[in-house]
Parts: structure tokens; C-alpha cells; sequence
């Protein structure tokens, strides 16, 4: 339905991509409305005295009220742009202690299914400033065990950083019910920071800051078909009015003197030199295609019937039936996104992705950047299959079929 809105498959009909979860591909509208802004509109933005500019800044700001829009934040002061996520969860880490609201001793807490991006920021500050990092352990399939999260929630939590949708398991985080939980331990004490990673979460699912209680989120922006270099970090502007950023100069700064500075305002002091005016606009357009396509209630529903459809293609596989692959997935779909992992016990995954790759099936494996999970459920690597709205039943129908091939082949 949607496939003819993407070029790529008109260059490569005979495609099947299934690496969503790492890049989505681009339509029409955003390739096109990148050409148009550099052919028309460009220029460096703020201070701006000539029209270019004034144009260039227009579109920038609109961005930025888009996604505000997107995840329901109050103001688009409270959205800073950064260039991918693991760029925000650096600079988020490294202000929370430079403010000081992360000390030697403070503890973070992460869950065991985080993507890189979401853990070496907070190992950084554990091997330079001696804060401690706990990471819950998953419960034996890889999926998140609410009742754990408790024990560790104690007093010298400051922060409490998690993945919303893992990009191997596919399990959807209860973001709601994680606030709830904090708000229950720490009703009489200083609740943690509740920082969510959301670049799996965002392309497939709305997010209300206000109704879930976080305090910051970021995600990245080529994930939900803008291009690469823009991603997002968004805090409540109470706290961004007070938190200290990490680096500072450009277009951050107000004033500067032979000994000081002084920081700009909001969002402004969070964004150090020329920003990445293309790729705003990216994003701008990544979203105004969503909404032309009627938004997430049609995202949501076509992935639905992709993940039932996945499951039961599944349960009925030759694959599943004779071979005993393991599945790394929650049983119910209703948790989940359109992400399915598969182990092979004697099989190496690059085996069966170099193979499917022959056959133009895109696929990844490895372990995903999230080599403590495949550690604490004993698995080397894996292999990932990951939908978006241009995929189909018939690209899941051929990739069983080439895939049992593949493995009756190795086994």
C-alpha cells in the first residue's frame, strides 16, 4: 500500500527490507522536500537579515513545534536538537553532572535490553565520576520483569533510564506503569529522573510525555524515515531552565568576555555551533508525511496485522517444528513492535544474513548493540527481522520461504 511512496523500491523492485529497527528508508515527499529547501530556501539560521534566512529559520522552528506536537510537549522551547540519540543521551548525561544533580555515589538504574546508546553515557560518568550503574536482568525470554525494577529503586537513585521498545525483543515498555511505580516507592522522598530512550518506540507508537511522567526522552530521526544527523532530546523546561549544558559555544552563548560567558536561553544553550538545518527539515517532512497518510492509528493497525501475521507464520514454520530455532520475542503482540529475533544454536546469524542477502532480503545480525542482554540470556548473537509501513504479508511469505531453504541448507 505504501511501497510505492518509497523510490528505493522502484530502483530495487525485487527488494524485501527488513532492517527497519537500524534505518527506515525514505519516501518521495522527504527526498523531494530536501531537494526543494536546498534549491530554494537554504541558509544559516538566527540572526538572521535577509529573507533566505528568515525562510531557513521558519522551517527550522516548524520542526521543532512538529515534534513537540508529536510527543505532546508544552512547549517547543523543551526540544533540543542534537544528531542522533546516542549524541543526546551524551549530552544529557554529561549536564546532569555537570549541574551537579549526578554525584559520586548517585546511582543509575538501566534495564538489561538497552541499546548501547542508552548505557556507555552512564558507564562514562561510572568510570570518571563514581556514580554506580545497576542493570535490571531480564526474565529468561529477555523481557522486562516490572516486579525486579522495585528492589533496585532505592534512595540513592537519581536516575532511572530505560529503552521504551526493545530493538531486539520488540517488547513495548508500560511507560505509564513505570512512572506509576516511581511515583509509589518515592511518595515521600525525591523521585529519579525518568529518561526514556525512544527511537524504537517513536516510529510505531505515540508518546504523551505529560500522561507517562517523563522527565526526558530522546530518539533519532532517520529511524522514522527523516534522514540521518538529526536526532531529538526533550526535558520539562523546569528542568532544562536549570540544568548546566555540557558543551557550550556558537549559537549557545549570549555573551563572552576575556574571563566568562554567559549561556543563551532555551533551547538555544543546548546547541553548540551551526545546527543541522537540512536534516530539521527532514524530520519536519518525515512527520508531515504521517500525518498525510493519517498519522498513527493507520501505522499502528498495519503493523498489527504484520506482527499476527509473523506470529502465526511462525508457529506454523518447518523452521520452529522440526529444527528447534529459539524466538527471542514476548508472547503477547499486543506488547510488542514489529521486531522478531532468531538464535541458532550451531548456526552463525551472518551465515543466514549473507545468505537472505543473496536472495535481496535485508536483514541484521550480531547482537544489535545490546550485548549485555544477549550475555545475560546466555545467546551469542542473533539474527533481526524488523517491519515498517512499506512491508507486507508477501514480503513475510517470501522470507519464510527463503529462509527455511537457507537453514535446511546449514543444518
Amino acid at each position: 500500500m505504501f511501497r510505492k511512496d518509497f523510490p528505493v523500491f522502484s530502483h530495487h523492485p525485487d527488494l524485501i527490507y527488513l532492517d527497519n529497527a537500524s534505518t527506515m528508508q525514505k519516501p518521495e515527499s522527504v527526498i523531494r522536500g530536501i531537494t526543494e529547501y536546498l534549491s530554494t530556501s537554504y541558509a544559516n539560521i538566527h540572526r538572521w537579515s535577509y529573507d533566505l534566512s528568515e525562510q531557513s529559520e521558519v522551517l527550522y522552528e516548524a520542526s521543532k513545534k512538529k515534534v513537540a506536537q508529536y510527543i505532546w510537549a508544552k512547549d517547543s522551547a523543551e526540544i533540543i536538537y542534537t544528531y542522533n540519540s546516542t549524541y543526546a543521551a551524551n549530552l544529557l548525561a554529561q549536564s546532569l553532572r555537570k549541574s551537579g544533580w549526578l554525584k559520586q555515589g548517585d546511582t543509575v538504574v538501566l534495564n538489561a535490553s538497552d541499546h548501547h546508546a542508552n548505557i556507555v553515557p552512564w558507564l562514562i560518568l561510572k568510570e570518571e565520576w563514581y556514580i554506580n550503574v545497576k542493570i535490571i536482568p531480564p526474565y529468561s525470554n529477555g523481557t522486562f520483569d516490572y516486579d525486579a525494577l522495585k528492589t533496585f529503586l532505592t534512595s540513592d537513585v537519581r536516575c532511572l533510564s530505560m529503552t521504551a521498545a526493545s530493538n531486539v525483543t520488540g517488547e513495548c515498555i508500560d511507560l505509564k506503569r513505570i512512572s506509576e511505580i516511581l511515583d509509589e516507592v518515592y511518595s515521600s522522598g525525591v523521585r529519579p529522573y525518568f529518561v526514556v530512550d525512544a527511537s524504537q518506540y517513536i516510529p510505531h507508537f505515540p508518546v504523551d510525555v505529560n500522561t507517562m511522567g517523563i522527565d526526558f526522552l530522546f530518539f533519532t530521526g532517520h529511524k522514522i524515515m527523516a534522514d540521518t544527523g538529526i536526532g531529538v532530546l526533550y526535558g520539562k523546561k523546569h528542568l532544562l531552565k536549570e540544568l548546566q549544558p555540557a558543551w557550550c559555544w556558537g549559537g549557545a552563548i549570549n555573551e563572552v568576555h576575556e574571563d566568562s560567558y554567559t549561556p543563551a536561553g532555551l533551547p538555544f544553550r543546548f546547541e553548540p555551533g551551526t545546527p543541522h538545518i537540512v536534516w530539521a527539515v527532514s524530520l519536519l517532512l518525515a512527520l508531515e508525511y504521517i500525518e498525510n497518510i493519517w498519522g498513527y492509528p493507520v501505522l499502528i493497525q498495519h503493523e498489527a496485522e504484520l506482527v499476527q501475521y509473523m506470529l502465526l507464520k511462525i508457529e506454523q514454520s518447518k523452521a520452529f517444528k522440526e529444527w528447534k530455532y529459539l524466538l527471542l520475542w514476548p508472547s503477547d503482540g499486543s506488547k510488542r513492535i514489529g521486531v522478531f529475533t532468531f538464535y541458532f544454536p550451531s548456526i552463525h546469524p551472518h551465515d543466514v544474513a549473507d545468505m537472505l542477502a543473496d536472495e535481496w532480503i535485508a536483514v541484521r545480525s550480531w547482537h544489535h548493540c545490546t550485548q549485555p542482554l544477549h550475555e545475560l540470556i546466555q545467546v551469542p548473537a542473533s539474527l533481526r527481522v524488523s517491519f515498517a509501513l512499506y512491508n507486507s504479508k508477501e514480503d513475510i511469505d517470501v522470507f519464510f520461504e527463503k529462509f527455511e531453504i537457507i537453514l535446511s541448507r546449514l543444518s
